[in-house]
This record gives structure tokens, C-alpha cells and sequence, in this order.
């Protein structure tokens, strides 16, 4: 089974959400690790101030929601 690239970023905005998304796609076959998700074109790392503020909102409105 061959990796799924994904070329839109859709479920993901950042490169971590990104690694994350791809690394829980992991799977081993005999022995070696396989992809079902590849991200060919991850977003570049923002930096601390952008992410604070990211992820700040990104809280607040999921806490908003329950």
C-alpha cells in the first residue's frame, strides 16, 4: 500500500498539525515503517509569537464550543 500524498492542506495549517497528521498515520510491515498519509508540501514553521497567537485563538475557540 502506497502513501497517500495529500497536496492541499485542508485538515492541517501548520507544520507541526502537519508531522502530526502524517506521523499518526504510521503503520509497520514486516519490521518497516509505512506511510498512509504523505505530506508532499508542508507549511513552514511559524515562529514562536505566530504560534502563541495561533494556537491562543485556536484554544479559545474550541473551549468557546463546549
Amino acid at each position: 500500500m502506497k502513501a497517500k500524498p495529500i497536496k492541499e492542506n485542508k485538515d492541517f495549517q501548520t507544520y507541526g498539525e502537519a508531522c502530526y497528521i502524517e506521523n499518526s498515520s504510521l503503520y509497520m510491515v514486516n519490521g518497516s515503517w509505512k506511510k498512509k498519509i504523505e505530506i508532499k508540501n508542508k507549511p513552514q514553521r511559524m515562529k514562536r509569537e505566530d504560534a502563541a497567537r495561533y494556537y491562543n485563538a485556536k484554544l479559545s475557540e474550541y473551549w468557546a464550543a463546549i
